[in-house]
């Protein structure tokens, strides 16, 4: 299942919002951000409540990107708790990449 994420995620990531927003130190030839998103699932599968964890140590844009991927994911299969679906959180590190 994870497989499946994460390739969603690499999929419908649009790519050059990195490429524009990460900033490249000077000196380096490329630099990588990260998103952390935090979102719950529901006893249907569906994500709900996606939010940045860490909003002030990167870019609004890139933040922004992350979220609609994330909150645009397809249901996911419910966690049980003793034979009963149930909510769950689940965080997520989503990278942004810019090279030269």
């Amino acid at each position: 299942r994870a497989g499946g994420w994460l390739k969603y995620l690499t999929s419908n990531i649009d790519a050059s919002v990195g490429a524009k927003y990460v900033k490249i130190p000077r000196g380096e030839k490329e630099a990588i951000e990260t998103v952390m998103v935090r979102f719950m699932v529901n006893e249907r599968g569906v994500v709900m409540n996606a939010e940045v964890l860490n909003k002030k140590e990167v870019h609004a844009r890139l933040a922004e990107e992350a979220l609609r991927v994330v909150a645009s994911s397809p249901p996911w299969t419910p966690a049980t708790l003793y034979g009963q679906k149930t909510i769950y959180w689940q965080t997520q590190p989503v990278s942004f990449q810019a090279s030269k």
